[in-house]
């Protein structure tokens, strides 16, 4: 589903997870909507649609798998690395939405704790992808603070060339 489809790729979400459900499997959903690292915010349509479908939330915790791949781009990878797995207790779908900001919470607050660590945005590194939406978790300040100058740069930028 791609979320540069605005509120079609909800639909979309909405319908594949219902097709998903009557066929007894299951839907899984990055709610943090993108691979740049646990900086980024997670955005609300996965708790919405665990909620909407009436299917529970079974948290997963990955790190380390971006010492596989070598990101962004490329198609190698390093084999025999460590990947951390935890799973959490299960979010009951009836609270999902009401929970969305707890669950964030926990599972970065485990993610950073754990061995290997997870993958962190370093935009000089990674890209600013300014083509792209994402918001900074205020939880890590002066990382939101870089990216909301640079944001705030290219608006100028853009608005001199016009």
């Amino acid at each position: 589903v791609s979320r540069t489809n605005g509120p079609q790729a909800y639909r979309t979400l909405l319908c594949a997870g219902k097709e998903a459900a009557a066929r007894g499997e299951s839907l899984v959903v990055f709610p943090q909507g993108t691979v740049l690292g646990i900086e980024t915010k997670f955005t609300g349509g996965a708790f919405r649609a665990a909620q909407h479908l009436n299917m529970p939330i079974l948290p997963l915790i990955l790190t380390g798998a971006s010492s596989v791949w070598d990101y962004p781009f490329s198609t190698k990878l390093h084999f025999g690395r460590t990947i951390h797995m935890e799973v959490l207790a299960p979010v009951p779908a009836l609270r999902a939405v009401a929970l969305a900001n707890q669950v964030e919470s926990e599972m970065k607050d485990r993610a950073l704790a754990a061995t290997p660590g997870p993958r962190r945005y370093v935009p000089e590194r990674d890209g600013w992808w300014d083509d792209y939406r994402f918001d900074i978790d205020p939880r890590f300040p002066d990382l939101k603070e870089h990216v909301d100058q640079h944001r705030e740069e290219a608006r100028r930028f853009v608005g001199r060339k016009s």
